[in-house]
């Protein structure tokens, strides 16, 4: 049985989706939360000088994202055996990944208009984009997977990452401009974060 071993700060951020499969699959890791203080001393150690890493059996892995592939092969969460499935999950995976970052930038920027002209871009011209997407793709997986709980029929990566997209916007407070218009993206966040390994880890993190 392999070791892992997943490095972080002590948030949720790139390392939340690897923490949650492991969770979700029932698979032993150890959760490594550095501190502030800790971090620019072990930075110095670090191949690209950031967080996460994960070590297999001693052998490092970097870059969030090829983390995430690799945990989701292992735990069996990236779609099974269907090329199909597989390359589903991975799109709605990199979708969702790619939309948690576009609003950062509205938080760094301390010009008022600015960010409020950000914030405008971002809910009326950029995230409806990939709300419609994921609505048609989860729709359309009774259809190609037999059943439209989930975007492949049964929970994988991609699911996770949507839930975590929706925290995202629930954290930037945007939320509720843009999701009761998307019930279906709820719904499956909900059963998403409703699983008991998932719902006991959220549960757990948020008594932190």
């Amino acid at each position: 049985m392999p070791t892992y071993k997943l490095t972080y700060f002590d948030a949720t951020g790139r390392a939340e989706l690897s923490r949650r499969m492991f969770k979700l699959a029932g698979v032993e890791f150890e959760d490594v939360r550095v501190s502030k203080d800790e971090w620019p001393k072990l930075k110095a150690v670090m191949p690209l000088k950031v967080m996460p890493v994960m070590e297999v059996d001693g052998q490092l892995i970097v870059q969030s994202g090829c983390i995430e592939r690799y945990v989701a092969e292992k735990t069996g969460l990236n779609g099974g055996e269907s090329p199909a499935a597989r390359l589903q999950v991975d799109i709605i995976h990199t979708t969702a990944m790619e939309y948690i970052l576009l609003p950062m930038p509205m938080f760094g920027e301390k010009d008022e208009a600015k960010k409020a002209e950000l914030r405008r871009e971002f809910l009326e011209d950029k995230l409806p984009v990939c709300m419609d997407f994921l609505t048609k793709e989860l729709e359309q997986a009774k259809q190609d997977f037999g059943s439209d709980e989930f975007f492949v029929g049964k929970v994988t990566m991609a699911d996770i990452a949507v839930s975590l997209l929706l925290e995202v916007l629930v954290w930037a407070k945007l939320a509720d401009d843009v999701m009761p218009k998307y019930p279906l993206i709820q719904a499956l966040v909900d059963r998403v974060n409703a699983l008991p390994p998932i719902a006991k880890h959220l549960a757990n993190t948020s008594q932190k």
